[in-house]
């Protein structure tokens, strides 16, 4: 324009002056033009400079009474603003009154009691959204924070609200130190990259009603925390739920803890904290209670979590009324000292509806029946005995015990089907330890006899310092291990070769079949080992036991061992009778008789059988018994005619 304008005004003399007025009047249209624009952005756009806005924010802060409520219009301000003096400042919609950051410092400091902060958008920044350290009576509320190193971060501070907030993406939500009376109320945060909320060197924290998901790490973390309470927080799709440490004087109430990974609540290093009424479901490790003191736990749903309640070298906690089912393994225990095993835990508890026995300092005394697990300390003289335990983290646990029985238990799908620690003299016999992560785990557990018992589908075993003995003697024999891989070249349902358990332990007399328990009403049981498919069982009034048979897979040859209860056959000599016919190829029926058991086994060609085991009384038996229903039929007869 100016080279045009230049060009007439050369070219053409006689003009200049008409086009000097057109030009001053452009020029003065142009400047009048652009500052009512300028003024017009100023009071109603959201489109004008960031570094204006933010002057015109602090100003109004700074020209501001004490006390004074300030309401800011919509728009988008740069961060560092401070607020110095007792203030409410009121945002006109968080969706669009906007603070961003320059990656330093604070969006928000407060360095002022009395202060109240509603209704912005914080984020972007480096360091804090909103600062307050060392000052008391802050309201934050109902504010986006955003992608900040530190959402809120509150120090030496007493009495602080922050409640109704949204937190996205930041490092770490809200972050407390040194502070007490602080209260955070129906906040939501999403993908916090570090804890939902960390607090620390702290007292009197109520964490209220707030959802947090999709954390990264803890939604909430506590350490050396005194008096506080957590309450009815939902914690969803986290990496870690609650972590409390070196806290104390607690609540833990009524919080719902969905999907996290590995951990969903966690007790370390705590006394006097009351875990009650809390849901988790669909955890890694759902509960654990480490190295921690006199806490209460009562009233816990544990659903569908891989482990369940687990107390680990903690003494002195209550457990009451907690339900733990359709975990993969729901409860136990571990200490490495008898103070740490030592827990109330009473009936009300349970594991898939059966409750949890745990017995503290008791002497001669019986479990049967129905249990979800059994857990026994510093006790002896024991007999456990006729339970079935499944889906526990530990099926039975003996810890610092002598002289205790467990036999007739069916163990299925625990972490640990048997748990022994510094116990001695003890004797696990007759019992299904199946499909187990650890079937046993032993731990300084000297004379403990382990005998009768079939061990399969277990991965893995555990010793440590720990000589057991693994058998009856030959005749008995020991235990049934679907490892074995030995042969039995005399028939007799024996392997020729001991079985490995590790380093310092080997059964003796491997069983080649599994072992099976059959009950007689009124006797003893009768016990059978063999390779076949037992398809059916039947006692006989005359005493006689039968069974049908059927070949596994490709099964050419059969072997049967059995214990029959003496009182059963009440005699010696008996028969046995296969496929109604004496078909046994090789057989032994007087192997072993200890005046309550008789022990036999024969072997057979492989198809399906009927076999009977028959007792033979003999002539001089029958005759007694034949004098003896006649002299009694004749007496009987003379008192009738007396008559």
């Amino acid at each position: 324009m100016f080279l045009l304008i230049s060009g007439a005004l050369f070219g053409n003399k006689v003009k200049i002056k008409s086009y000097a007025m057109i030009l001053m009047f452009l020029l003065g249209v142009y400047f009048l033009c652009t500052v009512c624009l300028a003024n017009s952005l100023k009071e109603f756009s959201t489109d004008y400079t960031m570094a204006e806005q933010s002057l015109s924010l602090q100003t109004i802060i700074d020209n501001a009474d004490p006390g004074s409520i300030i309401n800011i219009s919509s728009g988008v301000y740069v961060g560092g603003i401070v607020i110095n003096k007792p203030l409410t400042i009121v945002g006109e919609n968080p969706n669009d009154t906007v603070i961003l950051g320059d990656g330093t410092g604070a969006l928000v400091d407060v360095t002022s009691d009395d202060v109240t902060f509603i209704n912005f958008t914080l984020k972007n920044n480096g360091g804090y959204g909103i600062r307050i350290a060392g000052f008391k009576k802050i309201v934050i509320a109902n504010n986006y924070v955003e992608s900040n190193n530190q959402g809120i971060y509150i120090k030496c501070a007493q009495d602080i609200n922050i409640s109704g907030n949204k937190f996205g993406k930041n490092y770490k939500g809200i972050e407390i130190s040194n502070s007490s009376e602080i209260t955070i109320f129906e906040n939501f945060f999403d993908e916090s990259y570090g804890p939902g909320v960390l607090c620390y060197f702290s007292s009197s924290i109520t964490v209220n009603s707030n959802v947090i998901i999709n954390n990264y790490a803890y939604a909430a973390y506590f350490e050396s925390v005194e008096g506080f309470s957590l309450y009815n927080n939902t914690v969803q799709y986290g990496c870690e739920g609650i972590h409390l440490l070196n806290c104390t004087h607690g609540v833990v109430t009524e919080n719902s803890i969905f999907g996290t990974g590995p951990y969903g609540l966690t007790l370390e290093k705590s006394s006097e904290v009351s875990v009650n009424n809390c849901e988790l479901v669909g955890n890694e490790y759902a509960f654990q209670v480490i190295d921690s003191w006199n806490n209460r736990v009562s009233g816990n749903n544990l659903v569908d979590n891989k482990f369940g309640l687990i107390l680990v070298r903690s003494s002195y906690n209550d457990l009451v009324g907690n339900v733990m089912r359709e975990n993969w393994w729901s409860f136990g225990v571990y200490g490495e000292q008898l103070e740490h095993y030592i827990n109330y835990v009473d009936l009300s508890n349970s594991v898939n509806g059966e409750p949890v026995h745990y017995v503290v300092n008791r002497n001669q005394f019986e479990i049967s029946g129905e249990a979800g697990c059994v857990i026994i300390v510093n006790s002896s003289d024991a007999i456990v005995h006729n339970v079935r335990i499944e889906n526990s983290y530990q099926g039975v646990v003996l810890a610092h015990c002598d002289n205790v029985t467990l036999t007739d238990l069916d163990i299925y799908n625990n972490f640990v089907g048997v748990f022994l620690y510094n116990t001695k003299n003890s004797t696990v016999t007759e019992c299904n330890i199946n499909e187990n992560l650890f079937g046993l785990w032993f731990t300084n557990a000297s004379f403990t006899r382990v005998y009768l018992n079939n061990f399969i589908k277990n991965e893995n075993f555990m010793f440590f310092n720990s000589h057991c003995i693994f058998d009856n003697g030959s005749a008995v024999g020991g235990n049934y291990w679907d490892a074995y891989a030995g042969s039995d070249c005399n028939n007799d349902g024996i392997g020729d070769t001991p079985y490995k358990v590790d380093l310092e332990n080997n059964d003796n007399f491997p069983y080649m079949g599994a072992i099976y328990k059959f009950n007689v009403p009124g006797q003893h049981d009768v016990l059978v080992s063999t390779n076949s498919t037992i398809e059916n069982f039947e006692y006989i009034d005359n005493g006689t036991l039968r069974f049908y048979l059927s070949p596994r897979d490709s099964q050419s040859f059969g072997f049967f061992r059995v214990r029959v209860p003496k009182e059963l056959l009440c005699t010696e000599n008996i028969s046995v009778l296969i496929d109604d016919a004496e078909n046994i190829i090789f057989g032994n029926f007087s192997i072993y008789d200890d005046c309550t058991y008789k022990w036999m086994y024969f072997s057979y060609y492989g198809s399906s059988h009927k076999i009977e085991i028959i007792p033979e009384f003999s002539f001089v038996w029958i005759f007694f018994f034949f004098a003896f229903s006649s002299t009694f039929m004749h007496l009987t007869r003379i008192k009738s005619c007396k008559k």
